[in-house]
Order: C-alpha cells, then structure tokens, then sequence
C-alpha cells in the first residue's frame, strides 16, 4: 500500500513537470531567504549577549541640554562614575573606557602595521565584560604603566607562534611591553579592541574632571537594583560634584547656568541595547537599528505569506485535477480521512524536496555571507529547524484545506462526463 501510494505521488508530480518545477523552485528560494533573514536576526539579537552580568550591567550616557539645542552623548566626564561607585551603594562595580579613533602605526621588528582598535582602560575592565585573560594575570597586567593587553588574533599577527608575554610593540607614544593576551572578542560586541593599555596613561585623568566628556563609562547594579532610581538620583550627584566647576568656569551660579537652558540628564543603557537602540553621540562603531530588524520580521512573514499562496494555488490546482481519482477512491469504499492522508503525503513530498533543494543552498552561502557576523561559518542547527518546522505546518495547513475540501466533495459529481 505505502508503494502505491509513493508511485501515485511520483507519478502526478511527473504529469505536471513543469508546474510543479516551477513551485518546488520557489518554494526552495522561499525557504532559503528565511534561513538568511533568520540567521541575520539571530546575529542582531545577539549582541553583547555573553556578559555573565549582562542583567545588571549597564553604560551611563547623557542627554546634554544646551540653550539652543540638545546633544546625547556615549561619553560622560571622567571622574563621574567612580563618584557613582562611591555615593550609590546600589553599584557594585565600575570601569571606564577612552577608545582611540585615530589610526596609529605599531611596529614589531620588521613588522608594521596601522592600528585603529585601540582602548585605554582600567583592570576591571577583564573583570567586568568577561574577556577572560589566556596570558598574564588580569590584577597586575597594568602595574608597569606602558604595559599593553592585546588579542589572541593580534598576538598570533606579531609575534606568530612565540610566546607574546615580555614582547615589546613600538608605538607614537613609545615602547609597549606585553603585559597579557586576552580572548578575541566576539564580534557580536559593541565593544571591538585589539590593543589595551592602562587608562592612567592619559593625562586628562590626573585631576577630577566632572564636567568635560571623554570616557565610555561602565557600571553594574546589584541584583533587584531599579535603574531609574539610580537615575533618579543622578541630578543631585551632578550639582554636588559638577556646581563647582560649572561656576567657576561660567562665573554664575549652577541654579542660573540651569535656568539658562543648560542640563546634564544622565541615564543608563542596558548592554544588550547599546547595538539596536542607540544612536549616540560618540559611539565606539556605528551600530544596528531595530527599526530595521523590524522590517526584515516582516520581509521573513511576508515570505511565509507567499509560500502560502503560492502552495494554496498548487494544492488547488492538483485537487482539481485529481477529482475523478477521489470519486473512484470513495466509490471503492475509501474514507474521507485516507483521502486527506494520501494527497497530504503527496504535497508533504512536494515541500520536502523543496526544503531539501532550500537547505544546502541557503547553508553554502551562508559560508560566505556570514564571514561578517559573530557566528563565522556556524550556522546554528536552530534555524534549519525553524524554517523545516514552518515550511510544514504552512504546506499542511494549506494541504490540508484542499484535500478536505475534495474529501467531502460528491462522488457522482467528480465522474461525471460532459
């Protein structure tokens, strides 16, 4: 029986060759986009994702008020968050972060390259985003003041199969000892280094600086902590670091600099959030848009609504044309129900050489497409699963429709002859 009913299936796809090439190869193209917008979103989503804290932690940013305009910067003064770590007992932690948007020519040897994923940061900075250390000991990898953390990949760029520790990298700012090699980091990261070297280095940090911008500025809340009660509380922290400074350099009162249009509105911006809803002022790299991933949402559920019509009009068609053989079928004593079951497994076979023909052309080039996104060349066994699970229930739904449909038709109507 299950022989018959696969030679019946061949044989009613093979009498309609070209129409049924034609829906299997769109089907196919229908399934593949799927799996590319997927893996894309999937690329999207995943940002900074891999933080152990990731819950609690979060960059403080500001909403700068001017009297004639305002400016939201990624930058805030220096000496701002240790104020935080020191006056709110709600932080647990904090880091900061000064990148270098210059290119600068490093030197190793005969080797010379232009770098421009430059950092300057604290020790924390290892403790906080989890960028476990592979070389050195992440307590003292700053305790010589030109000691410098790169990369695994930078590591493997130098000094090849040598060992980087005690390494010394020429610079405009001088002779780099390496000091510690840390883990790449992922590139589903707002955060993109290949060069650290101690924040104490730079000279704006010598004195407490509460109103000039210049550092990324990382802090994580303890666990239950409300991020807008920290928030809350910014305003007072500012008049009582920032009033000073402020009226001695504008020779007014901070109650007048403020009634003058001018305000500092700090806020905090969970981790996770910095890639698609964050637009900054002084970004460290352009991000994404979540307006955008909204649209390819919708470009992947418009596929899916094609895929539709584009089976409902298959199913319709071969329904139609296989009327009389359902009449013979119910005359001959079959149910409704195996009716349903055995034109289902005809378009179940149908979508199934589609979904074959779909999977290795999306993967392959995924291969290469995918080079840009965090995941490599690892396309993750999820999606091929989403895409198989929703290219059938679209095909069974839509199958199903049809087949119940000349299920219940009459008998005498389907054989009879004009």
């Amino acid at each position: 029986m299950i022989k018959n009913y696969i030679l019946i299936a061949i044989r009613n796809l093979w009498k309609r060759k070209l129409f049924s090439l034609i829906n299997v190869i769109g089907l196919s193209v229908g399934i593949a986009c799927f799996f590319l917008i997927a893996a894309n979103l999937m690329d999207e989503f995943s940002y900074d994702n891999f933080h152990e804290n990731q819950d609690n932690l979060y960059r403080v940013a500001l909403k700068r008020i001017y009297p004639d305009n305002v400016v939201y910067y990624a930058i805030i003064p220096f000496s701002l968050g240790e104020a935080m770590l020191n006056d709110f007992p709600e932080v647990e932690n904090m880091t900061r972060v000064f990148k270098v948007f210059q290119k600068a020519v490093f030197r190793y040897e005969d080797k010379t390259y232009e770098e421009d994923k430059i950092f300057f940061v604290e020790p924390k900075f290892f403790e906080i985003f989890n960028i476990p250390l592979v070389e050195g000991n992440a307590t003292q990898v700053f305790s010589n003041p030109n000691s410098l953390v790169i990369t695994r990949d930078t590591a493997l760029k130098y000094f090849g199969d040598e060992k980087a520790l005690g390494k010394n990298i020429s610079t405009p700012q001088g002779e780099f000892l390496v000091s510690g090699v840390c883990e790449n980091v992922p590139k589903n990261s707002h955060l993109e280094f290949d060069f650290a070297a101690s924040l104490n280095l730079l000279d704006f940090n010598r004195q407490p600086n509460y109103v000039s911008f210049s550092v990324y500025t990382y802090i994580v809340l303890r666990d239950g902590t409300d991020p807008e009660g920290i928030e809350d509380k910014m305003p007072a922290l500012v008049e009582h670091y920032a009033a000073g400074p402020i009226q001695a350099s504008s020779g007014i009162s901070y109650k007048e600099y403020i009634a003058a249009g001018n305000g500092y509105d700090y806020f905090l911006q969970p981790i996770r959030d910095i890639h698609l809803r964050s637009h900054l002022t002084n970004e460290m790299k352009p991000n994404g848009n979540i307006t955008y991933v909204y649209i390819l949402i919708a470009i992947a559920l418009f596929l899916i609504v094609i895929a539709c019509i584009g089976l409902f009009g298959l199913s319709t068609y071969m329904a139609e044309q296989r009327t009389k053989e359902v009449g013979i079928r119910k005359v001959l004593g079959s149910t409704a129900s195996k009716i349903v079951v055995l034109m289902s497994k005809d378009f179940a076979k149908l979508v199934a050489v589609a979904f074959l023909i779909a999977v290795p052309v999306a993967y392959y080039t995924m291969i290469k497409w995918l080079q840009s996104f965090s995941f490599r060349t690892s396309v993750p066994l999820w999606i091929f699963l989403l895409a198989g699970v929703v290219a059938l229930v679209v095909a069974q739904f839509t199958i199903s429709f049809q087949a119940l449909k000349a299920a219940n038709s009459n008998p005498a109507d389907s054989l009879r002859f004009e």
